[in-house]
This record gives C-alpha cells, structure tokens and sequence, in this order.
C-alpha cells in the first residue's frame, strides 16, 4: 500500500503540533518533503519513522 501525502495542515494533525512547528522542522531539519505546486507534501511514513 502506498504511503499517503499529506500537507503541512495534516502533519501538524497527526502529530499534534502547530503549522508554524512543521515549517520551522521544513526549514531547520531537512525534513524530507516535496513541493507540490505551492505546497509541501510528505509521506505519512517518513514522519512517523
């Protein structure tokens, strides 16, 4: 099954977090996402790994 995207929104709800957190993680860590267009997508598995 395939892992599914989900946008700084949906990161921050399943980890129970603010947005802004999720963008300083983007800017700081190197977090491994992908920009779709005017967002930032991730797989589900490389934030619960």
């Amino acid at each position: 099954m395939v892992d599914p995207w989900l946008s700084a929104d949906g990161v921050a709800l399943h980890l129970g977090v603010t947005k802004d957190i999720v963008y300083a993680w983007i800017a700081g860590r190197g977090t491994p996402v992908q920009k779709v267009g005017l967002l930032w997508k991730v797989h589900t598995s490389e934030i619960d790994g």
